[in-house]
C-alpha cells in the first residue's frame, strides 16, 4: 500500500520543490514552501509539487478599425489582449476584451 503522499515524496527525493498546507477545506489556507529539509509528511496536511511559473508575455492594446486600416492606440482603454509564449516569443492567442 502506497503512502498518502507517495507522489510528492518521490518528487521531493528527486529534487522538486514541494509546497504544503493544512488540509482543512473550510479554511482558506494558501500553499507555502516546505520549510524543513526532512518533512514529516503529515496525514492532516496536503502537499504538492511547486507549480512552474507562467512566463507568458501579455500585451494589451486598443484597436480601432476604419475602412482604410486598423489603428492601434496605446493611450486608450485596451480592447485586445495578445498572449506570447515566454520562451519562444510565439503568439499563443488573441482575445477581444469588452
Amino acid at each position: 500500500m502506497k503512502h498518502k503522499h507517495y507522489n510528492e515524496i518521490v518528487a521531493w527525493a528527486g529534487g522538486a520543490k514541494i509546497q504544503y498546507r493544512y488540509a482543512d477545506k473550510q479554511a482558506p489556507y494558501i500553499w507555502e514552501p516546505l520549510p524543513t529539509k526532512t518533512p514529516a509528511w503529515r496525514e492532516d496536511y496536503e502537499y504538492q509539487v511547486e507549480p512552474k511559473p507562467n512566463n507568458n508575455c501579455l500585451r494589451y492594446v486598443y484597436s480601432e478599425n476604419n475602412e482604410d486600416s486598423v489603428r492601434f492606440d496605446y493611450l486608450r482603454k485596451e480592447n485586445v489582449k495578445f498572449t506570447f509564449d515566454g520562451e519562444t516569443n510565439e503568439l499563443i492567442s488573441v482575445e477581444m476584451i469588452k
